[in-house]
């Protein structure tokens, strides 16, 4: 008996089909260009998260082969040291101002605990001296 076709159910939430995503063209395939330059630094940052991170294709909207060449650029670029290879962020908590302060919590929980302890030992010696005073 020969089997016959039957349409299977898909499994999973069915995608909207009123709202579709419009994709973002590629910026060197509207251009026609050849290569992506390395020298050109300017064009490279457009491509780089503010960590100075390679962003991914789906956010800069480049196909596949101009998102390798943008990548192998960046890279040259580096090397070169026309782009860094790391941009480090500026938090709002800064730590310029804390003087010798650990950085570390462990380091930070030790260092605690040591004046805590030196604080303590303090209070300990001082009470024996003001019982006699008052006596």
């Amino acid at each position: 008996m020969p089997k016959t076709a039957t349409k299977r159910k898909r499994r999973g939430r069915e995608a909207p089909e009123t709202k579709r995503i419009k994709k973002k063209p590629c910026v060197f395939c509207q251009q026609h260009v050849d290569w992506v330059d390395y020298k050109d630094v300017d064009l490279l940052r457009r491509f780089t998260s503010e960590r100075a991170k390679i962003r991914a294709r789906r956010v800069t909207g480049n196909c596949a082969q101009h998102q390798a060449d943008v990548a192998n650029a960046i890279k040259v670029a580096r090397e070169l040291a026309l782009l860094p290879y790391v941009i480090r962020p500026v938090s709002d908590r800064s730590r310029r101002n804390q003087g010798d302060q650990p950085v570390g919590d462990r380091e930070l929980r030790s260092r605690n605990r040591a004046q805590a302890t030196d604080r303590t030992s303090a209070d300990e010696e001082e009470t024996p001296a003001a019982e006699e005073e008052q006596a």
